[in-house]
């Protein structure tokens, strides 16, 4: 979808205030979700576009009638206006358990009224599609939906992913990488059901599958990046003892076995924080399981991220260490550590990069003090939810204009921030409620802009400079995510493209489903049935 149109944002959850009939005379929300059915469209072939009305449990139902009306250039196949009275609760499932392997049914906490219309398009349109649909009084709402049909494909059914043609950049740019994604694993795709317009264009799928994996390096690689930063877990209850991982199967299962590993760096973030991934018992479970851990599977990687000679590692939380180990002395002896044991291997050291996103100086001290050389946000919560796009992207800016001054403190990597919206986390899985915010691909590109120029005025010999991550390619649930999905396609990836190489935009993006392959999510169905299985046995 082209995000230099007016209507460039895709309308999801448009909300419209209504009269409520609770007892307290509360009023209640209508909301819509408008959306592609895939991630880019085609000239010249029939295209799915969906409509969901929701409304909360609470709300009285009504019959919705709901018309599409299409643009010059678009066909409409089948009847433009749609009636239905069907209401549906969305029904996930989510994992439980030690590892994440049994299911539990979580209903939503609203219902919906879904419609469905198929379009084609003889040429490239730009003006939106727009949906009108009545409320429960006879009013009627409009909501509006991005078109962007691309030209037909000149090349048929493939075999395998096509190799990809990486865009020259002179940053190293980095993919912040979740890997929560395998059926069975972490909270589970199923919390997408209530959210369609995020599926992603892959689908469910599962990334320990190289082929999944080298989808994702080729559309990463096409835009402008050059590694992955893929958060790296050990096992809870794993201090002290040889390692052993948690949500390792991204890294070690898709991408070491993908087929265009070497086209793309990667690196790892120790995920240390408490409840999620354990720290160390003592200096020597750090070296002796940990560091060496890491330097014969990942620094001595022939595609791990070294720059200046230097292993680049994310740390996040440093804090967590200091508690460990018992004193910023301690971790400093402990840096200087791991600096020393990787010139034994022949490097000159290591870029140790801290997560940390506020604004307090005497923790940057702190991190100082420790050994460490960055900080970089995994995120950032300056901007607030009532924020115009204008607004938010100068806020984004000040923020990252704070972070630079400091550098006579600790410089820092700046990340690229596209939001924070976890609805899905919090609503079925019980993750803490945070306000949400959200750029716009038009925004987003002018954050990454601002933040270019503001690189430019860093040391040359500086990461500040030379170094940006991306938050995030894939976090789907807890809402912040760049990877091409329904919603806003290949928009963002365009954005760093455009931003950070000098290819032409836009340029050519493919689909499995363009080519014949996928799709991918077979393995999610398999377990959504497995844990549909075993919860009726239970109620049994």
């Amino acid at each position: 979808m082209s995000s230099t149109t007016a209507f460039a944002l895709l309308v999801v959850l448009t909300v419209f205030m209504l009269p409520g009939n609770s007892a307290n005379g509360a009023e209640q929300e209508i909301s819509d979700r408008f959306y592609w059915d895939r991630s880019l469209q085609r000239t010249g072939q029939r295209e799915t576009v969906h409509l969901w009305v929701e409304r909360p449990l609470e709300h009285e139902s009504w019959v919705v009638t709901a018309e599409l009306h299409v643009p010059e250039g678009v066909q409409l196949h089948g009847p433009a206006r749609q009636e239905s009275d069907e209401w549906i609760q969305p029904r996930v499932i989510t994992t439980t358990g030690p590892h994440r392997d049994e299911g539990r049914f979580v209903e939503g906490p609203i219902l919906y009224c879904a419609f469905a219309w198929e379009v084609e398009a003889d040429r490239p349109v730009e003006e939106p599609l727009t949906a009108t649909y009545t409320l429960a009084d006879g009013s009627t709402a409009t909501t509006a939906l991005a078109t962007d049909f691309r030209p037909p494909l000149d090349v048929g059914p493939q075999e395998y992913v096509p190799e990809p043609e990486p865009a020259t950049t002179d940053f190293h740019v980095g993919g912040i990488y979740f890997p929560g994604w395998k059926p069975g694993v972490h909270w589970g795709w199923s919390i997408l059901d209530a959210y369609p317009e995020r599926k992603p264009a892959l689908g469910y799928y599962d990334e320990s599958i190289p082929e999944v994996m080298d989808w994702q390096i080729k559309w990463a690689v096409e835009h402008g990046m050059t590694f992955f930063m893929f958060c790296w877990y050990r096992e809870r209850g794993n201090q002290g003892e040889p390692v052993q991982l948690r949500l390792e199967h991204a890294l070690h299962d898709g991408f070491f076995n993908a087929r265009y590993a070497s086209m793309i760096d990667f690196a790892i973030m120790w995920e240390n924080q408490v409840g999620r991934g354990p720290g160390i018992t003592d200096l020597d479970d750090l070296m002796t399981n940990l560091f060496a851990f890491w330097m014969e599977n990942y620094f001595t990687h022939p595609s791990y991220l070294v720059i200046d000679n230097k292993p680049v590692l994310f740390i996040y939380d440093v804090h967590n260490i200091i508690r460990d180990l018992g004193s910023e002395e301690a971790v400093k002896e402990a840096t200087d550590a791991m600096r020393d044991a990787a010139m034994e291997e022949g490097f000159d050291g290591l870029h140790l990069i801290a997560e940390y996103r506020g604004d307090d100086p005497s923790v940057l001290d702190r991190f100082k003090a420790c050994g460490i050389d960055y900080s970089f946000a995994y995120c950032f919560h300056t901007v607030s939810p009532e924020a115009s796009q204008e607004e938010a992207v100068e806020t984004l800016r000040s923020t990252h204009q704070g972070r630079f001054e400091r550098r006579d403190v600790l410089p820092d990597v700046p990340t690229i921030a596209v939001g924070w919206r976890p609805e899905p986390w919090e609503t079925y899985a019980g993750y803490s409620a945070s306000p949400h915010w959200w750029l716009e691909p038009a925004g987003y590109k002018h954050q990454a802009q601002n933040l270019r120029a503001m690189m430019e005025s860093q040391p040359e010999d500086c990461l500040s400079s030379r170094m940006v991550m991306l938050d995030n390619l894939n976090e789907w649930g807890e809402g912040h995510y760049i990877l091409p999905h329904r919603e806003f396609g290949f928009d963002y990836l365009e954005a760093i493209r455009a931003t950070f190489t000098d290819a032409p935009v836009p340029h050519r993006n493919i689909l499995p489903e363009d080519i014949g392959l996928g799709p991918y999510d077979e393995g999610h169905w398999a377990w959504v049935e497995e844990m549909k299985s075993r919860l009726s046995e239970q109620a049994d």
